[in-house]
């Protein structure tokens, strides 16, 4: 079986955090997390839904989701944050998060977050998903690229 996407669990999210890519953490850390575990559980609490990516040994990968705006119900952030696994499974992040992507914009007319300059993986995935870069900012003393993809007329 090839990789695929599935509702994650706490489960899900404590094996990701304890394997997090480096790249990964360090963006989670100029965000100002000190602590990958607590904001991969606040994703997940937060995200409707939050799902998990999982290799095709049926072993966790990654997670994302999209968070509604509290107050603009009409808006989400997207995110993702994965193991090294993530690079092995190409194909079926790519073929799930088309399908994710999709979904969240039958939902939301806004796509939106910001991306850490360094962080290459994610930039390629969010370019290939048709995500627009709209501005870099400073946050903590590190780059990021403010992303957004406009899925409605608002």
């Amino acid at each position: 079986m090839n990789a695929y996407y599935r509702l994650a669990t706490m489960e899900d999210v404590d094996y990701v955090a304890a394997n997090l890519r480096q790249a990964d953490r360090d963006e989670l850390l100029a965000n100002g997390w000190t602590n990958p575990y607590k904001a991969l559980e606040q994703g997940w609490a937060l995200s409707e839904p939050c799902y998990v990516m999982i290799d095709r040994n049926d072993v966790p990968f990654g997670l994302c989701g999209a968070v509604p705006d509290p107050d603009e119900a009409w808006k989400a952030s997207v995110w993702m944050m994965a193991t090294d696994g993530l690079e092995r499974e190409p194909l079926g992040v790519a073929r799930g998060s088309r399908k994710l992507v999709k979904e969240w914009s039958e939902k939301f007319s806004l796509l939106w977050n910001h991306v850490d300059t360094r962080n290459e993986v994610h930039l390629a995935w969010l370019k290939w998903l048709g995500f627009k870069f709209i501005n870099k900012i400073e946050h903590n003393n590190h780059s990021f690229y403010e992303f957004a993809k406009v899925t409605h007329h608002v």
